[in-house]
């Protein structure tokens, strides 16, 4: 033990760089998931990963909530963080130190108490919520529906008629 919280996220950065690819060895989406909790870390780089707790872990809450987006497109840059956003890069924060407890890197208690604090709830934090996703128009669907391969087609109809997602559909 004796690491700085530095320590752990590079440790885990390695890892994660490597493990999180598809087959293809494209990054997956939990890749930039992590990569986003590791920049929302750097705050408490010289802080031991040992003395990480659920206080550190709020107050780094509450200023992702507070503070614009600075990391990402740019279309993104000096907005504020959504609820699910911040929720999303603290789940991810808490991963790392279950991680790092897999390696033993930290004791068992600090991820233990970190799972304690609770995620931001709808109607009781400022962070916006996030726009909600709208389904295609019908006549968007049916201009398109002529052009795709027929497998995507029916995969494309499926989804239409039984209103689910299209990793389901998969």
């Amino acid at each position: 033990h004796g690491l700085t919280v530095a320590e752990v996220c590079w440790q885990f950065f390695c890892y994660a760089n490597r493990h999180y690819r598809d087959p293809s060895g494209k990054p997956t989406s939990t890749l930039g998931n992590m990569k986003a909790a590791i920049r929302a870390l750097r705050r408490f780089d010289d802080v031991s990963a040992e003395s990480f707790g659920p206080l550190m872990l709020e107050s780094l809450m509450y200023q992702l909530v507070e503070e614009p987006v600075d990391d990402g497109p740019v279309s993104v840059k000096g907005k504020r963080r959504t609820r699910h956003g911040v929720n999303r890069i603290i789940k991810s924060v808490r991963f790392i130190f279950n991680w790092a407890e897999s390696r033993e890197l930290v004791p068992p208690s600090v991820p233990d108490a970190l799972a304690k604090l609770q995620l931001l709830k709808r109607g009781r934090t400022t962070a916006p919520e996030g726009q909600r996703v709208q389904p295609v128009a019908d006549a968007v669907l049916e201009a398109t529906l002529p052009h795709l391969p027929e497998m995507v087609r029916d995969m494309a109809l499926i989804q239409r008629y039984a209103g689910c997602r299209p990793g389901e559909v998969c």
